[in-house]
């Protein structure tokens, strides 16, 4: 029986969580036809989240030969019993521009069946979701603002050409399954429609849908706040994320259209990409429906910059607001405490 090893490798900011909240939601049901879904340290233990980013994470100091090999122990216990089609690894973090991780794969040989998939998302929206969910959290320790921090990976981070070619070292090209994360390229324009198709299930209809929005994007009043704001106490923390959320439900989201910067800045941005761009149109897309710039390009009329003077009155309102739905919780509090009215001091 041929043994399958599926490798979402991300990247980042393209669903990655969707997709790991649907494999954890569905990892019994794999389970029994077969495919395994390994925890965090890529054993079979409980609690299985979906993922296996701090696996990786935590050994991206260890030479390539070391960590390849304790990868491939792992995976030798995971593909041990018989009934075992189909391991899948989901890690965004796998396709990182150094190729650090890739390099581990090289070690795996034709010991399985290897399948690398990766969603590729434009430079611009990648780069300000990235800052959001991560880069802002630490800027005081490192930089001053979004621009000091755009200044440093533009061209870098998001380089396609530099992620794919690590990992066809490490796998070869024909396991490749590059896909666009873009609506119109995905089955029914949803990212887990679109990764169930690499499953070997024999029966796709006992999936349970994932069923609810992930990583939602804030709007730019409250991203404005966040660097030097000591709110984090590290990249991974999405404590005041969800606090915010809870207070404030879908209102602190970001609205459509609202852009942290301009339709021309977005173009300069997408220059620096345009040689690698199409590249991977030439070597993964070619003759397929898609433009010369491997992705719709932005217009004028998507995008909309709020002002200072906008972004100011927004926080105010946000601070107004945070302030009545504490007061609120409070007043309830007391409300249930003291129940006679007579017994009331207000």
């Amino acid at each position: 029986m041929t043994q399958r090893l599926t490798v979402h490798v991300g990247a980042m900011k393209t669903g990655s969580s969707a997709i790991q909240t649907f494999l954890n939601r569905n990892s019994e049901v794999l389970r029994q036809d077969g495919i395994v879904v390994p925890d965090e340290n890529l054993e079979l233990a409980r609690p299985v989240t979906g993922d296996q980013v701090f696996f990786f994470d935590q050994r991206q100091d260890e030479s390539p030969e070391h960590a390849g090999a304790e990868m491939l122990k792992r995976l030798s216990l995971l593909f041990s019993d018989d009934s075992v089609r189909q391991v899948v690894i989901s890690a965004e973090n796998l396709a990182e521009p150094e190729g650090v991780f890739a390099r581990w794969f090289e070690v795996l040989g034709t010991s399985y069946e290897t399948e690398v998939i990766i969603y590729l998302r434009r430079q611009d929206n990648l780069l300000i979701s990235a800052w959001q969910q991560w880069f802002a959290k630490v800027s005081e320790d490192i930089w001053d603002d979004f621009w000091s921090w755009l200044l440093t990976c533009v061209g870098v981070l998001g380089n396609w050409q530099t992620v794919l070619q690590h990992w066809e070292r490490a796998v070869g090209r024909e396991r490749m399954r590059v896909r666009l994360y873009e609506p119109r390229h995905l089955i029914d324009g949803d990212v887990v429609d679109d990764f169930t198709q690499y499953l070997l299930m024999t029966d796709k209809q006992q999936l349970a849908a994932n069923g609810h929005w992930v990583n939602a994007s804030f709007c730019e009043a409250i991203v404005d706040l966040v660097p030097g704001g000591g709110f984090f106490r590290g990249a991974h923390d999405d404590a005041f994320y969800l606090f915010l959320e809870w207070m404030l439900g879908d209102t602190c989201h970001r609205r459509p259209h609202e852009s942290p910067i301009t339709y021309r800045q977005r173009l300069a941005i997408l220059e620096r990409y345009a040689e690698s761009n199409r590249w991977v149109r030439a070597n993964y897309f070619d003759g397929g429906d898609l433009p010369e710039t491997l992705f719709d390009m932005p217009t004028p009329e998507q995008y909309r910059k709020p002002t200072r003077e906008e972004l100011t009155r927004e926080q105010l309102q946000i601070m107004g607001r945070l302030v009545f739905e504490v007061g609120k919780e409070q007043f309830r509090s007391m409300m249930r405490e003291t129940p006679n009215p007579e017994e009331r001091w207000w």
